[in-house]
């Protein structure tokens, strides 16, 4: 059960997201002109056109709204609107900032946050990650902000 919430902070989105929606913007393009401009193309460039919308819809569910927040009893990630990840404070190991590269549906930027406990790290990316560490390490008596990450104490 979560606690009182002590901060709250936006999701990163990464330049690959905006990667994403400028090349489904540019693939919307392309079938415009060609619904209007190739005879017969109609049909072809409705299918690409909806499955574009579908795409970026499905981008759209998966990130957001993207949040992390500290509770005064756990961390949680809410990546869109299915998809949370609970981390009891009690179980945090450490939080590091990294550039790991590995998939997450919390860190769409490569500026990271590692939070380690007991099994898989949750990887997370904020607009603010220092602040994120500090209110993780200010959460827990038994966390601490040591050089730039939150260790066990």
């Amino acid at each position: 059960m979560s606690g009182r919430v002590r901060t709250t902070l936006p999701l990163k989105m990464g330049a690959g997201v905006g990667v994403i929606v400028a090349l489904s913007f540019v693939t919307m393009a392309a079938t415009t002109v060609s619904l209007l401009l190739v005879p017969g193309a109609q049909v072809a460039g409705l299918i690409s056109g909806l499955f574009t919308v579908g795409i970026v819809a499905l981008i759209g569910a998966i990130s957001w709204p993207g949040r992390v927040e500290v509770t005064d009893t756990e961390l949680v990630a809410h990546g869109g609107r299915w998809n949370v990840e609970r981390v009891a404070l009690t179980d945090i190991v450490s939080a590091t900032p990294t550039m790991n590269p590995l998939a997450s549906p919390f860190a769409w930027s490569l500026d990271r946050v590692s939070i380690r406990s007991g099994g898989l790290p949750l990887l997370v990316s904020t607009t603010d990650n220092e602040a994120l560490l500090a209110a993780i390490a200010g959460a827990s008596p038994s966390l601490a902000l040591v050089d730039g990450a939150v260790r066990r104490v």
